[in-house]
């Protein structure tokens, strides 16, 4: 592959999360986004890889993390309500 065909990937955190968006509120374990990245994504990266690009995701709020039968899932939050207020200024009282 040439650079400019690698400089057009998106990067695989955000790959990672469009598959964890596909299907909102469903838990994906590490693999099942490995296996999904390589077979639809094309791209050849090693579980590991993928599992980091998980957690960051989870340290930056855009993904949740939870433990369901000694396994550790990975779901896309639902979408909040829209709020009114402005983002950088605290709730009224």
């Amino acid at each position: 592959m040439d650079e400019s065909a690698r400089r057009a990937e998106p990067p695989l955190h955000e790959v990672v999360l469009s598959i964890l968006r596909t299907r909102p509120g469903h838990p994906h374990l590490a693999r099942e986004v490995h296996t999904e990245v390589a077979d639809k994504h094309g791209r050849s990266t090693s579980v590991q890889v993928v599992r980091n690009s998980l957690e960051s995701l989870v340290k930056k709020g855009m993904a949740e993390k939870g433990n369901k039968q000694n396994s550790v899932m990975y779901t896309a939050p639902a979408r909040a309500a829209p709020s009114n207020r402005c983002p950088n200024r605290p709730p009224a009282r």
